[in-house]
């Protein structure tokens, strides 16, 4: 008897992208390169269109030739995973002290990482009582423009700064934006000096944020936090208050990644 789900997989369905997970989990089931004619005959695949699906995937990375014309399965895939589960463990670890911090201040907290060059939402708790803003779990923001970018941003070495500005560039969303590289290399010299990251109105009018990196156990950022508010809950007079919130709460968070801060 047909299903619902079977209807939907006849109708929706594109019968190449199944050939490609077909041959990647036959592959890893396997545990072994194969050539062209046993991935043909036991895919039931013709030749000619393993042959191009193999080649994609080579050119992707996904798939090395071997000398004796097999295929077999690159590291990507695995690291690939390995980022995933990384990304679910921090945000496991962490999220009762990014509760505790939008207890504490009444302010939208939201934890990101660095992803293609760009924060990315992992996780967000509101505060209670604050104005609803756009970001939400899976949005990205740019790291020039915004608080959480920046505690992101700063601590990666300079030739990736370098690149990271080269390839995303430096776009003025807003009069406020950095958008010079010697400005933006300043900034992220005081983010350092502070320990937080700050945004007043450079990547969206009326909205400001305060961001701080968070280390792992081997010392990299391995996220970053930040609170996310209005103009009228983040006071510029507030910022050394809440910077220092936003700190606590990253050191707090390192150390349950394993992060040991070195001793002045």
């Amino acid at each position: 008897m047909k299903t619902a789900d079977d209807a939907a997989r006849k109708k929706y369905s594109v019968p190449a992208v199944e050939r490609v997970f077909d041959m990647l989990e036959f592959l890893v089931s396997t545990g072994a390169a194969c050539n062209i004619t046993d991935i043909s005959r036991h895919l039931n695949i013709p030749k000619s269109s393993v042959f191009g699906i193999l080649y994609t995937l080579r050119q992707r990375g996904y798939i090395e030739k071997l000398p004796d014309e097999r295929y077999g399965l690159t590291l990507k895939l695995f690291g690939l995973g390995a980022s995933m589960v990384a990304t679910l463990d921090v945000r496991q670890q962490v999220a009762p002290v990014l509760r505790k911090l939008a207890a504490e201040t009444n302010i939208t907290t939201h934890l990101a990482v660095l992803a293609n060059d760009e924060a990315v939402y992992i996780d967000r708790v509101e505060g209670a009582g604050s104005i609803r803003l756009t970001a939400y779990v899976g949005c990205r923001r740019p790291l020039h423009s915004t608080g959480i970018g920046k505690a992101l941003l700063a601590w990666l070495p300079e030739s990736e700064i370098d690149r990271i500005i080269a390839s995303r560039g430096l776009t003025a969303f807003m009069p406020r934006t950095i958008s010079s590289p010697a400005a933006l290399k300043a900034e992220l010299a005081q983010v350092r000096s502070n320990g937080y990251g700050v945004s007043m109105e450079e990547n969206e009018p009326g909205v400001c944020g305060i961001g701080a990196p968070i280390f792992d156990h081997t010392g990299q950022v391995a996220a970053a936090v930040n609170l996310a508010g209005t103009v009228l809950q983040i006071k510029k007079k507030d910022i050394p208050f809440l910077g220092a919130c936003v700190a606590r709460a990253a050191a707090e968070m390192s150390e349950r990644l394993g992060y040991s801060a070195p001793r002045p």
